[in-house]
């Protein structure tokens, strides 16, 4: 009897070490198992589109080499020139101060120290990216904006459009999306009201007249300024149609008097528009060749009208003037 309770207390023994052994294990392998599955699960600047820390690192280890001094508004910066260099602070006004550089500049790899062929054919050792990556940024970053998960749509409507090589079909440099938008600087043009609407204020559609579609459309808008719609937007009236909203942003497209185009355009803000509606021409110098003969006329009557009664008022003033200094001449005479 005694000998048995010896054996049962043995096997109990070995029983609850096999038992702290195995619980050992066990948590061992859950602690690797955790580890494991949280590397897996991290994601890679190349796929942080939406992770705010990836993106804050991503961010951190560019602009470790990537940062300007040169403190600038973000409207100051609309049309600067493509740099390799970025204001930190303006950045953080754009639309994209979220995204991490890699979501647009896609296919780079992590600065290293090269040999780098300086001016006059000095070679230098400097931290840099391979040159392959370095020409063809520009390309890369504008095919970026037109991924499924960015921008597809804008990217279809861009390719029908006038500015598309595909439509346009001309040698000459037209714009792509880093030309209207910018670079870096990608201001957001949709301001919410108080009433929770999504809408753009008069002041922006006049920037983004000028300083955009003008820049490379100097007679349209000059004639554009003098056109009511311009007229109505500098009084403050945001519902008055800028460049866009006419000829359609991505889908940019020129609309001529009588057109198809020209009524849907028209039908956005007039709705009884019709064919005979859009003869009025925006876009026209009054006074020039190009006028029709009615309007010129008119105009060129206007302008003559104007002429004389400006003259007029100055001969009645020169006139006028002689005569009171006669008067006091005589009045001093008789005393």
């Amino acid at each position: 009897m005694h000998l048995d309770r010896s054996r049962v207390a043995t096997s109990r023994y070995q029983m609850s070490r096999c038992l702290v052994l195995v619980l050992f294990v066990s948590i061992i392998f859950s602690f690797s198992f955790v580890s494991v599955y949280a590397e897996e699960e991290t994601p890679t600047p190349e796929s942080s589109k939406g992770v705010t820390t990836v993106v804050e690192a991503d961010k951190e280890n560019c602009l470790e080499c990537h940062t300007s001094k040169k403190e600038t508004k973000v409207s100051e910066l609309i049309r600067e020139k493509p740099s390799p260099f970025i204001n930190r602070k303006a950045y953080l006004e754009t639309a994209h101060f979220e995204q991490a550089c890699t979501d647009c500049h896609i296919g780079y790899t992590n600065a290293v120290e090269r040999r780098v062929r300086m001016q006059f054919g000095k070679l230098e050792h400097k931290v840099s990216h391979t040159e392959e990556e370095f020409k063809n940024y520009a390309k890369e970053a504008n095919e970026a904006c037109g991924r499924e998960d960015c921008h597809p749509g804008p990217k279809r409507d861009f390719l029908r459009g006038s500015h598309s090589q595909q439509i346009a079909k001309t040698e000459e440099e037209l714009p792509t999306c880093t030309t209207c938008h910018n670079f870096h600087y990608i201001p957001d043009f949709l301001k919410k009201t108080k009433e929770g609407k999504v809408k753009i204020s008069a002041k922006t559609k006049i920037d983004f007249s000028e300083q955009i579609c003008g820049s490379c459309h100097r007679e349209a808008l000059e004639t554009y300024e003098g056109n009511y719609h311009y007229k109505a937007l500098k009084l403050g009236n945001a519902e008055a149609p800028m460049c866009d909203d006419c000829h359609g942003g991505h889908k940019a497209k020129p609309l001529e008097a009588g057109t198809a185009d020209a009524v849907v355009a028209c039908k956005k803000c007039h709705e009884d528009a019709n064919k005979n509606f859009t003869l009025y021409v925006v876009h026209l110098d009054p006074i020039s060749r190009e006028a029709p003969p009615e309007v010129l006329y008119v105009n060129l009557f206007y302008l003559g009208l104007t002429i004389l009664i400006v003259c007029m008022g100055v001969l009645h003033t020169t006139i006028l003037s002689f005569r009171r200094r006669a008067e006091r001449r005589a009045k001093e005479s008789r005393r």
